[in-house]
């Protein structure tokens, strides 16, 4: 008979790691990936305007919010940067 000895079974192991993996990652990219939210790259005036016209928040949650956002800072990008609490 065949004498499967030598390199063949490494072959054969590395070929059922590389298909494992392959088969993993395939199952993680397609159930999200690394948790990209639907809002980012939103500013954060975006995405509280986009809340209240979705029902999400109130106006007096989304005044008081925006309050909150003026009270801070903005970096070059845009984003707001809070001032630290001590």
């Amino acid at each position: 008979m065949h004498d499967f000895g030598g390199w063949f079974p490494g072959v054969m192991m590395l070929f059922w790691i590389v298909l494992v993996v392959a088969l993993a990652v395939g199952i993680v990219s397609l159930l999200g990936g690394k948790g990209q939210r639907e809002d980012a790259g939103e500013r954060p005036e975006e995405t509280l305007k986009r809340r209240l016209a979705a029902g999400e928040i109130d106006e007096e949650e989304y005044r008081r919010k925006r309050a909150l956002l003026e009270e801070g800072t903005e970096d070059r990008g845009g984003r707001a940067v809070f001032p630290r609490k001590r």
